[in-house]
């Protein structure tokens, strides 16, 4: 388990709550890419316009596309959801009689969430991204990827002064979020066998530092098995997106994917702290990702779903008693 105690807000309100009130700082979490990368996409996006926000340090990386292009398309900050959230749950609702003792289930408790909102209908201002204390890894074609990348996160967080022994000696502590894009794609030139050990490397300097990295894992790209298990057992959480994508079931309509916790580091213990980490899901409201409980929808009494009683309970027995 983790020694900090510190979280930081992920960007989502809703995630923030699934995860007890947000990422724990030195931790490394991997997260699985939908069969596009769509969605991965925006939950990095969401990430880093968070500590941008938050006048955070920030250190991207990616071989796939260009960090300057990524960047410029961060969803803009909006109206907080919390004001919203108590309002909507302070009206009284109009409920079937049978569901009145069931208890409410909230699409997020406010209170455990510091993260602002965003929404992708706005993109962020380049004057705020490019006065931003954001970096870029050069990637520059350079053979020995993984190991170039160790050596630009360990001098960004000697320079920013990030590490544990150094933050110990200031009074404004830094925060350092790095956001690594597509890990292990074709892109990346190093072999896919030396995925584990970047990842280890990774992780032991984070646990070190005042950081945390998301790296996005396209592990649909991954050509072994034993890899993307090695890679899952090197990191602190992992996280996976499954998009419904052309799914016509009509219990989806609303949702966009599942979001499965199939790891979640833990803090002074080794049980994890989320009971049920594979009911959730992932949609898209208002141009906002919104992480909520999978439920299947309330069974109408002219369901198909029911089974129709065709004879009686008792009486009109067509054969005689046996005794």
């Amino acid at each position: 388990s983790l020694k900090s105690h510190e979280k930081i807000a992920s960007g989502i309100p809703s995630l923030d709550a699934v995860m007890g009130g947000g990422m724990l700082i030195g931790s490394l979490i991997l997260l699985s890419e939908d069969s596009l990368g769509i969605y991965s996409d925006m939950f990095l996006k969401v990430f880093l316009a968070q500590g941008i926000v938050k006048d955070e340090e920030v250190l991207f990386a990616s071989c796939d596309t260009s960090p300057d292009s990524f960047m410029r398309k961060l969803p803009q900050q909006t109206a907080s959801e919390v004001s919203l959230a108590k309002q909507a749950f302070s009206d009284p609702l109009q409920i079937a009689w049978r569901y009145e003792s069931s208890p409410a289930i909230s699409v997020f408790d406010p209170i455990k969430s510091y993260s602002n909102s965003f929404s992708f209908k706005d993109r962020l201002p380049d004057e705020i991204v490019q006065s931003s204390k954001s970096h870029y890894w050069p990637s520059k074609g350079n053979p020995e990827t993984y190991d170039d990348l160790l050596d630009c996160i360990y001098k960004k967080l000697i320079t920013g002064n990030s590490l544990n022994e150094q933050a110990a000696k200031k009074q404004n502590k830094g925060i350092l979020r790095i956001g690594i894009h597509r890990l292990g794609s074709l892109f990346w030139k190093q072999s896919q066998t030396r995925l584990p050990r970047f990842l280890y490397s990774l992780r032991g300097i984070l646990h070190h530092s005042r950081s945390i990295a998301i790296v996005t894992f396209p592990k649909h790209l991954i050509q072994k098995s034993e890899i993307i298990s090695r890679c899952e057992q090197m990191s602190d959480s992992v996280i996976e997106l499954e998009s419904f994508g052309t799914n016509t079931n009509p219990l989806y309509n609303e949702l966009d994917g599942y979001i499965r916790f199939n790891k979640l580091c833990t803090l002074n213990s080794l049980c994890p702290q989320m009971k049920d980490p594979c009911d959730w899901a992932f949609r898209l409201s208002l141009k906002k990702l919104i992480i909520e409980k999978l439920r299947l929808p309330p069974e109408g009494a002219d369901s198909t779903q029911r089974e129709q009683q065709t004879n009686p309970f008792c009486g009109q027995i067509n054969k005689d008693l046996d005794f």
